[in-house]
């Protein structure tokens, strides 16, 4: 039997985790591991044996340790990297915490799929729920304790993770920013689900003042420009950019422009938590988020960026190869898209109108809109995919519009 699969047999708790790299790593030159005859048989039954340890043995030895610093010194010393040992500990201790997460689950009663919006604690109370962080969190708590808050010690995805949303600050205030978020979560996660999906006018008063304590605690522990720097990379309005930005290359500064005018718009207008009329206000308010957004990029820029981050875009360019074009096509596509909807929006809000008229003009526009978008799409049998897909509906509810069903 090959040493991996001794190692996922042995240590199997932790096999996802461990899986191909562990004994890779461990061959690479690594001390041996060193337990002692007196350690053996203080941990296990039977003599010790003076016969040299097969991989098998030594591991077996390891997992019998009862003392988890102990557990811990014997991996060091058997040159496991920091990432998988880490692994290995946190499932040892996970374990421990099983048959209380077991508990949880037999006391919870059992929802019915279809009655659920969510597979994930679908069986969970709300108490249970609450039970079950407090128990991910002490897993967290027993883990740190043995080997610290080391960034060295992390899988490589949490350490890139951690340089994208932290940039360069420190490793105690990383973890104590981690901490202020995992609390102020924790309550929020309450209140919403005393909630029962009704948001009331006490809950979203709650809510913000979670959110106010929990910036705070920041601004007490980072530096104005510790904070600034987080900020960019981790507010709400920093995320819905970089979700804008999708396609649209913007370079670092174009970034940060459009983020200090996302975030100066919602620091007016507000952005979670909101009332009706609040919604109300800073949807009507848009308008002037897009002409700063313009002055900020200059009009060739903005330009592009209107047409990149429409919210037709993704489905119009995501069909470009299906029908055998480039991707850069969507971009016309879109822009026709955009010109003709405005027409059909000045032609819908017109009271001077007559029903007839209206749709003798939504009819003229979806024949404009339709001479337009056949020549970017090739064919018309490209066409017809368009009008399928749901790039194309913008022109399906023209035509339909233009051709209203009459009354008998």
């Amino acid at each position: 039997m090959s040493r991996i699969w001794l190692l996922i047999l042995l240590a199997s708790f932790a096999a996802n985790v461990v899986g191909g790299l562990v004994l890779y790593q461990r061959r690479q030159a690594t001390p041996a591991i060193v337990i002692s005859a007196e350690t053996a048989s203080r941990q296990s039954p039977g003599p010790a044996s003076s016969e040299p340890q097969s991989d098998a043995q030594l591991l077996q030895a390891i997992n019998r340790l009862n003392d988890d610093s102990a557990y811990v010194a014997q991996l060091r010393a058997a040159g496991f990297p920091p990432p998988i040992l880490r692994a290995l500990v946190h499932a040892r201790i996970a374990a421990r915490f099983t048959p209380r997460l077991q508990a949880l689950k037999a006391r919870s009663p059992k929802v019915p799929y279809w009655q659920t919006p969510s597979w994930y604690n679908a069986d969970l109370d709300r108490s249970s729920r609450a039970e079950q962080r407090a128990i991910y969190r002490e897993i967290a708590d027993n883990v740190k304790a043995l080997l610290g808050d080391d960034p060295q010690g992390l899988p490589a995805y949490e350490r890139e993770r951690r340089a994208r949303s932290y940039g360069n600050l420190p490793a105690d205030k990383i973890a104590e920013i981690e901490a202020i978020n995992r609390d102020y979560n924790e309550i929020s996660a309450m209140v919403r689900e005393g909630t029962q999906g009704v948001i009331l006018a006490e809950d979203r008063e709650k809510l913000r003042l979670l959110e106010t304590e929990k910036r705070a605690d920041l601004v007490r522990l980072l530096t104005p420009a510790e904070l600034d720097e987080y900020d960019r990379r981790n507010s709400p309005a920093a995320a819905e950019i970089r979700n804008k930005l999708r396609y649209f290359e913007a370079t670092e500064a174009e970034f940060i422009a459009l983020y200090q005018a996302q975030r100066d718009f919602d620091a007016r207008y507000g952005r979670d938590n909101l009332s009706g009329v609040q919604a109300d206000q800073r949807k009507a308010a848009l308008p002037e988020l897009a002409q700063q957004i313009a002055t900020a990029l200059g009009a060739e820029r903005f330009a592009i960026y209107d047409i990149q981050t429409d919210g037709n875009y993704f489905a119009t360019r995501s069909l470009m190869p299906e029908i055998g074009l480039p991707e850069a096509t969507a971009d016309e596509i879109v822009r026709v898209q955009r010109s003709i909807n405005r027409r059909a929006e000045s032609i819908r809000a017109d009271p001077s109108l007559t029903t007839a008229q209206r749709s003798g003009q939504l009819a003229a526009l979806a024949s404009e809109g339709t001479a337009s978008v056949t020549p970017l799409l090739g064919s018309a049998d490209n066409l017809v995919k368009y009008k399928r897909y749901s790039a194309g509906d913008w022109l399906n509810r023209l035509i339909q519009e233009s051709s209203p069903v009459t009354k008998p």
